[in-house]
């Protein structure tokens, strides 16, 4: 196990992908992973069958707008900006009751607690968490999930494989490395 601060560091930047974990960003690095404690931890484990039930009460607050049985407005609301075929598509009875399979709520760390400041259905940061995880638990650091429990979580919401769709906008770059860092070692995701 590394000892020294110093020795710590040099092993992180050691196991930086060459291509970098996000085109174009710059990077602060602790020589110990982030410290969660086990209260907080179990918190966490908790949220996401919490955040699961608040996305389908959502969905169905939608559906009763859709219908006119709640406001209008919320649907009017949530339709704002996406192309007609989108929100057509996904009123079709075959999509309309089906719910993400990833939920990544932005998490915003207060004194005594924390506050959700965004709740999200796009995996980012997947390929970075599991370098972390898998960079930290070489130095001998215990890692929520493990140093393979991300991939090994997103494996099981796919559990047959599947298909990762890479969005077409700036980002693109930067989701690219993200998703190749993802990758474990031998090429499988």
């Amino acid at each position: 196990m590394i000892a020294t601060v110093e020795n710590k560091l040099d092993a992180i930047r050691d196991a930086l992908p060459s291509e970098g974990l996000f085109a174009f960003k710059d990077w602060l690095i602790s020589p110990d992973a982030f410290p969660i404690s086990e209260k907080f931890a179990s918190e966490l484990e908790q949220l996401g069958h919490r955040l699961f039930v608040f996305q389908r009460a959502c969905n169905q607050l939608y559906q009763l707008s859709v219908r006119g049985k709640q406001p209008a407005w919320i649907a009017q609301y949530l339709d704002a900006g996406k192309p007609a075929e989108l929100v057509e598509l996904s009123r079709q009875k075959v999509f309309r009751d089906e719910l993400p399979r990833v939920i990544r709520p932005d998490l915003i760390l207060t004194e005594n607690s924390y506050i959700i400041a965004e709740i999200d259905s796009v995996p980012g940061g997947i390929g970075l968490t599991g370098w972390l995880n898998r960079t930290y638990s070489a130095l001998g650091q215990d890692v929520i999930g493990g140093e393979e429990g991300m991939l090994d979580g997103f494996q099981k919401v796919l559990p047959n494989g599947g298909d990762i769709l890479v969005e077409s906008s700036s980002n693109i770059q930067s989701r690219t490395s993200n998703v190749e860092v993802a990758r474990r070692p031998g090429g499988e995701l």
